[in-house]
């Protein structure tokens, strides 16, 4: 990992009531061996059990993608849809 910028609105003043909040987290990653990177494996449903969703963006070797993983996807494909 060579960079990372979280920020978040978890921290905003909140009524008794449930609400949504956004995280945004922005990972720079960088493999050695790129070509043989297929999919991501987020095990964020053990470490926080509320998220719903989390939009993924990336580019590996100069191919770029975005796919949406939810709690009950195990490995998300790093291939353009």
């Amino acid at each position: 990992m060579t960079g990372t910028d979280i920020s978040s609105d978890l921290t905003a003043e909140r009524t008794t009531q449930p609400q949504h909040a956004d995280l945004n987290a922005n990972y720079t990653l960088v493999c050695q061996n790129p070509a043989r990177l297929q999919a991501l494996t987020l095990d964020l449903a053990t470490i926080a059990a509320g998220v719903e969703k989390v939009s993924v963006q990336w580019i590996v070797n100069g191919e770029q993608g975005a796919r949406d993983w939810t709690p009950d996807s195990a490995a998300l494909p790093l291939t353009a849809q």
